[in-house]
């Protein structure tokens, strides 16, 4: 069975059958991204950009991984460069900085939320 996910269809067989099929729920998110990232002007994409979101310290060392293991990750999946900022004394929240072309931006704060939110649930 050939799948042609940008229809929503199968193929079966040498008829070449064509039935819908359900888009999972993260296909539909990707085709939506997608959809949005086609609307942005080409030159745009490869500047480098900036994205930064606050956490709270006491998950941040998981997030970071063994000697910087789940960061370095990132890092060679997407091209970007990611940074955690220091605890601050007045503060229980620490800095995730990420830097690079914009979709490979996005790319990598998807990839630290998931390593976030495996330390959170394990």
């Amino acid at each position: 069975v050939a799948r042609d996910y940008d229809r929503g269809y199968e193929h079966r067989g040498y008829e070449r059958e064509m039935q819908p099929v359900p888009l999972s729920k993260v296909a539909e998110d990707v085709r939506w991204f997608g959809t949005l990232a086609d609307m942005v002007p080409a030159q745009y994409l490869d500047q480098d950009y900036c994205i930064t979101c606050s956490l709270p310290h006491a998950q941040c060392g998981a997030l970071i991984g063994r000697g910087g293991e789940n960061i370095n990750e990132v890092e060679r999946k997407t091209g970007t460069n990611v940074q955690l900022s220091k605890k601050e004394q007045d503060s229980d929240h620490r800095t995730l900085t990420i830097i690079g072309p914009l979709i490979s931006v996005y790319a990598a704060h998807l990839l630290m939320m998931r390593h976030f939110n495996d330390a959170l649930n394990a």
